[in-house]
């Protein structure tokens, strides 16, 4: 204050009225000073900008405008310092006594009206330049170029193009890679590529940010063999990438998984002496997360914090994503940690990445507790949140909560929920056994409300009703099931591959076989591609009831169309042969699935121990045993417990004590099952044995608490 008023004073004290007339030449040497002034107060080392705006603003009204050099600086220096409301103070004191038409004034005019979305204005700025019979140059068109580029006006700015490049006006290489930047961002890569080859044609270079500019654009869009083509040409033309540029590739890359190649890149940019940005760990920290290769990324973020860069939100929220994946929750919660310290706030991102990781989890309240956390913090859920605690609820069985938050997100925070709040809540509802209260939110109009929300963005959502189809007919309510699926096609729905896997699911519990194996051939007729659960289900039924001689004529249809068995095909058709006691056609079953390069299954190699025990086949069970471990697979309690019981049937004691050393020896933890099971196989021991000296100590299998 004390500064803007010692100005009004030398303003004053320069131009205040005399009772004698002053020289010319002493009016001309006060004004030089003033100007002098003005000019010295934009000095870039320290700057004040508003007192030479004021010192300006009195000049004018105490002697006149200062000289036209001396507007056209002001002008200039408030526009490169984007203090756009000055650029329009001193353009309309200059328009006011009619200086307005220098050429500098018109393009410092131009960029206000880009800078203040108003682009209508600018472009009569042109037209009053040409009027004024200036030349309109490359620099003013950029400055359009940019303007409507950064508002999105691709259309305008590609005829503006076209009218002056293709005119008067030489385009340079900054022209060129404004316009294909915008073009590479919506997609038009025919356009933006046409760009690169004119601008060649013209003999003018694409420097480093062209190239950069369209390998974006074509990674973006997939293309990453062209970008990489680029790059290659790019270096045989003598260009050095900089930091961007390998970003740019890297990110094309691990957006494909490609690893091995953003990892050559990155050693190549270190060796380039280019130092790796935050962008740059960002995308490698990201793809090795998602692709479940933690102890990279991490020494990526650690290799970081020693460059001294500094991690982003986005770094933090992958690895916390694969931690939560992975229930690694104590390294999660210190990661947590070290990034607030940092000073990193987490972000809304970062909450729902650890809200939506403990509902998976089985922990919806402790995500709630991180909801009331968040919101301490000033951080309101969103439509994500949300979704992520009905899920949880819902698949913990805690459908009364699901419901509650539900109704807070609907009532309380003005959040509209959508399609997948609406097809959680359905099926938490239907599989905890409350399909009257699922209906009700049908009858309500809030399923209906869903389903408008998919019409609006051209989609047709009949998931909601798969679910209550399923459930009624789990219910043995033929009637409302079909009632239902009768309001979906009238709604204007199209049965899909879901909806038959729920009727057939359905019709086969029933034992309706007959509607069950005519839905499979409704779907054949109207070109809806069977899969392997479609079959398997009808597979399954035929077995159960008994009809394994149908079971396996199905089954051999099936290995004849393009839905070929899959390993759950082969459980199914193996288990019912064993219980036939047709162990032959079992083990012939179990090489045809080798044959096919189906992959068996802890189960598969359960079910056969399982058989070939009761059959009481021991040495067979034993060589499965040894087969199932080579695959890779563990014994489960189950596989123990049938060669236990087999051995115990065959009373083969040595057998049944050479298993239970193995199994200490591997630190099996005993369950009630197990123990049940060696008590009984105690029995085959005389008084004569020392039972504490053959049996071996096991550990009990501990309760889970979370």
């Amino acid at each position: 204050m004390v500064i803007r008023k010692q100005l009004c004073s030398n303003c004053y004290l320069l131009f205040r009225p005399h009772t004698k007339c002053l020289s010319s030449a002493t009016v001309e040497s006060s004004f030089n000073d003033i100007e002098t002034q003005i000019r010295s107060l934009c000095d870039k080392s320290s700057p004040r900008l508003e007192d030479a705006l004021l010192l300006f603003n009195q000049a004018v009204e105490i002697h006149g405008l200062p000289s036209e050099s001396t507007c056209d600086f002001l002008l200039q220096t408030f526009s490169q310092s984007r203090k756009y409301n000055m650029v329009i103070n001193v353009y309309n004191k200059m328009k006011g006594i009619q200086v307005f038409r220098s050429f500098i004034s018109l393009q410092v005019l131009i960029e206000f009206f880009l800078h203040s979305n108003n682009p209508d204005f600018s472009f009569g700025v042109l037209g009053t330049m040409v009027k004024c019979g200036f030349q309109v140059n490359t620099y003013c068109i950029n400055v359009v170029l940019n303007g409507l580029c950064r508002n999105g006006d691709t259309s305008r700015a590609v005829k503006v193009f076209n009218e002056w490049c293709r005119g008067s006006v030489l385009p340079d290489v900054i022209t060129f890679s404004t316009l294909m930047n915008r073009l590479c961002k919506e997609g038009r890569m025919g356009e933006a590529i046409d760009l690169f080859d004119d601008m060649k044609l013209k003999g003018i270079n694409p420097d480093v940010i062209t190239f950069t500019t369209l390998m974006n654009g074509l990674c973006i869009n997939d293309r990453m063999r062209e970008a990489m083509d680029l790059f290659d040409d790019m270096r045989l033309k003598g260009l050095n990438p900089n930091v961007l540029t390998y970003n740019t590739l890297m990110n094309g890359l691990c957006k494909e998984g490609r690893m091995g190649e953003a990892m050559y890149l990155f050693d190549d940019m270190k060796l380039k002496s280019l130092n790796p940005d935050v962008i740059t760990y960002s995308a490698l920290v990201n793809v090795f997360c998602k692709a479940g290769n933690f102890d990279e990324g991490k020494k990526l973020y650690d290799m970081m914090l020693e460059k001294g860069v500094e991690p982003n939100e986005f770094i933090y929220s992958s690895l916390l994503q694969y931690l939560c994946k992975m229930r690694r929750w104590e390294e999660a919660s210190e990661l947590f940690n070290v990034m607030s310290h940092r000073g990193i706030k987490p972000d809304l991102v970062i909450y729902n990445v650890l809200i939506n990781g403990l509902c998976r989890d089985g922990r919806p309240m402790d995500a709630m507790r991180l909801v009331d956390l968040m919101a301490e913090k000033g951080e309101e859920a969103n439509i994500i949140t949300y979704n992520s605690l009905i899920d949880g609820f819902c698949k913990s069985g805690m459908v009364a909560e699901a419901i509650r938050v539900f109704e807070t997100m609907t009532k309380g925070n003005n959040i509209k929920p959508d399609i997948v709040s609406y097809n959680s809540l359905a099926w938490g509802l239907c599989k905890n056994g409350k399909v009257d209260e699922a209906v009700r939110l049908c009858k309500e109009g809030h399923l209906k409300k869903a389903m408008e929300i998919h019409r609006g963005m051209n989609m047709r959502e009949i998931f909601p009703f798969n679910i209550l189809i399923h459930a009624h007919l789990k219910k043995g309510d033929v009637g409302e099931g079909m009632k239902l699926l009768k309001n979906g096609l009238e709604m204007g729905l199209v049965l899909d591959s879901h909806t038959y896997s729920a009727l057939i699911n359905g019709f086969c519990r029933l034992r309706m076989m007959n509607v069950a194996k005519g839905l499979l051939i409704h779907m054949t007729v109207r070109g809806i591609l069977l899969a392997p659960h479609h079959y398997n289900t009808l597979l399954e039924s035929l077995c159960k009831e008994g009809s394994l001689e149908e079971a396996k004529g199905f089954f051999l249809a099936m290995s004849k169309t393009d839905s070929k068995p899959d390993v759950l095909s082969f459980n199914i058709i193996i288990h019912a042969t064993l219980r036939a006691n047709d162990l032959q056609s079992a083990e012939q079953l179990f090489e045809k699935m080798l044959q096919m390069g189906v992959e068996p299954d802890v189960v598969t190699f359960s079910t056969l121990v399982n058989g070939i025990m009761k059959l009481e086949h021991w040495k067979e069970g034993k060589a499965t045993i040894e087969r199932m471990v080579t695959c890779g697979y563990g014994p489960t309690a189950v596989v123990y417990d049938s060669l236990l019981k087999g051995f115990l049937a065959m009373g083969e004691k040595e057998e049944i004590i050479g298993l239970l050393r193995r199994m200490a020896a591997d630190g099996f933890r005993l369950n009630k099952e197990i123990t049940d099971t060696i008590l009984k196989c105690l029995c085959l021991f005389s008084e004569h044995d020392n039972v504490e000296e053959i049996l071996p100590s096991f550990q009990q299998e501990v309760s889970k608490v979370i």
